[in-house]
């Protein structure tokens, strides 16, 4: 999913989702591509921003982020409802998908507190989220490997 999105989709560039998607819809493999890229987008671009201010983030520091990382934690969610809510024809997509769904809904979980925890300048709260974060991704990447 997420790691195999950075590089098909042939020549055009695959539409970025903005709404959510009706439970039970059909969705071609270039849809499950954009919500996955749109997934991969959320992740990087709030590791990003976490390594921005690592080691130690200040309570100043960890407020400034924070609209940067719930922009990134929404990104997430919506792609996590998107998946969740669609249906592959493809049998691997979809194994795939079923699979992955529920860790990205868990990241999207600890994406979400960690924003808002920089929000309120819990920087305790925020670094305590770090471990769940990291052995979600690698639950992610397990995953996907083995699909």
């Amino acid at each position: 999913m997420i790691g195999v999105a950075a590089g098909c989709g042939g020549s055009d560039p695959l539409p970025t989702p903005t709404t959510t998607r009706p439970a039970g819809s059909a969705v071609d493999p270039r849809g499950y591509l954009a919500d996955s890229a749109l997934a991969a987008q959320g992740i990087r671009g709030y590791l990003a921003t976490l390594e921005g201010v690592a080691p130690e983030v200040t309570p100043v520091e960890a407020r400034r982020i924070a609209p940067a990382l719930q922009e990134d934690a929404d990104r997430v969610a919506l792609a996590f409802g998107r998946l969740s809510a669609g249906r592959l024809d493809d049998a691997r997509l979809e194994e795939q998908r079923t699979a992955v769904t529920p860790i990205l809904g868990e990241l999207a979980k600890t994406m979400d507190r960690g924003a808002q925890a920089a929000a309120e300048g819990r920087t305790r709260q925020l670094v305590a989220l770090l471990p769940a974060l990291r052995a979600g991704l690698e639950t992610l990447r397990t995953s996907l490997a083995a699909g």
